[in-house]
């Protein structure tokens, strides 16, 4: 496993850490029996068998005390078992393990001690941590926005995480924090029904990840909320076919669109909607009393067997 999926399947697993692994990747120059059982023991962390991978490292450990690579796994893994003293102890040992030359790499670990402190609800040290690191680079304001963001205070972690955004343009990863915290954002301000905040939060994170879905739908739903059912459609038809949760959300639009009394605006809907997932909306059709009327009509039932004969083709 190259070093690129071994990070991804910490990150899957809800590692809050950013720059252990990272540093780790930096310095990594492992012969193949290390590398081979680095690899193994990540595998394990990704699969839940933490203890697993603790052992592997703690044996690398028994035969090379000061490993820096080892370390920096042992102090992630401590970290996603929530074994939070041994995690800031572990990181400590592997702050002091690092070359004297790689202060960026002792940074981003400070910053995953930190992270480590937050998880355990330590704040008084978190801040402090946090302050100490204010002037390098992007790094106090990456805290501030994972402090925000486990306060669900989605205001002040939106605004710190496009701080970090703005000074790491090209972390992807970094992004998706920043992606994450709009989406909780507007998912609070649409349950509050605060229609502007939440359609500016969806638009903002619609173009940060290369899937885009998931925000355009959001921004559909805002558009429902608002009774927009026409803004809702190009939402979704920004969003895409293949978004989960597309299908239920046009074919809302299209109800909305009945009650508007815009019949031949519905049946495209709906057309559209069983296009994209048919069983789903045969469901809602056949119980939503709005349809109960044209549930029977001719021009529905000749596009309910034009969506039979397309699935049986596809």
């Amino acid at each position: 496993m190259s070093e690129t999926k071994r990070r991804a399947w910490l990150y899957g697993m809800g590692v809050v850490m950013v720059g252990g692994l990272l540093a780790a990747a930096a310095l990594y120059r492992p012969g193949p029996d290390l590398s081979t059982r680095l690899n193994g023991a990540s595998m394990l962390a990704g699969m839940g068998q933490i203890d697993a991978a603790l052992v592997e490292c703690d044996k690398i450990l028994r035969e090379d005390p000061d490993n820096f690579e080892a370390l920096v796994f042992r102090a992630t893994f401590l970290a996603m078992a929530a074994r939070h003293d041994e995690a800031i102890r572990a990181f400590d040992q592997a702050i002091a393990c690092a070359a004297p030359s790689d202060e960026e790499v002792k940074l981003d670990l400070r910053v995953d001690r930190a992270s480590v402190l937050a998880e355990a609800g330590r704040w008084a040290e978190f801040e402090r941590e946090r302050k100490q690191l204010e002037g390098r680079g992007h790094r106090a304001d990456l805290l501030a926005g994972l402090a925000a963001f486990k306060k669900e205070q989605w205001d002040e972690a939106v605004l710190a995480y496009r701080r970090v955004v703005e000074k790491a343009p090209d972390n992807e990863q970094l992004k998706g924090r920043y992606w994450n915290a709009l989406v909780r954002r507007g998912d609070a301000a649409l349950a509050a029904g605060r229609f502007a905040v939440a359609r500016q939060s969806y638009a903002t994170a619609a173009p940060l990840v290369d899937n885009a879905g998931v925000a355009y739908r959001k921004l559909a739903e805002v558009c429902l909320a608002e009774g927009n059912p026409a803004a809702a459609i190009v939402a979704t038809q920004k969003a895409g076919p293949g978004t989960p949760g597309i299908g239920t959300v046009v074919f809302r639009a299209a109800t909305q669109l009945v009650e508007a009394g815009d019949r031949a605006g519905a049946l495209a809907a709906l057309d559209g909607a069983l296009a994209v997932d048919e069983a789903a909306v045969r469901v809602l059709l056949a119980k939503d009393p709005v349809w109960a009327e044209l549930r029977t009509h001719p021009e529905v039932q000749k596009l309910l067997d034009l969506s039979q004969d397309r699935g049986r083709r596809e």
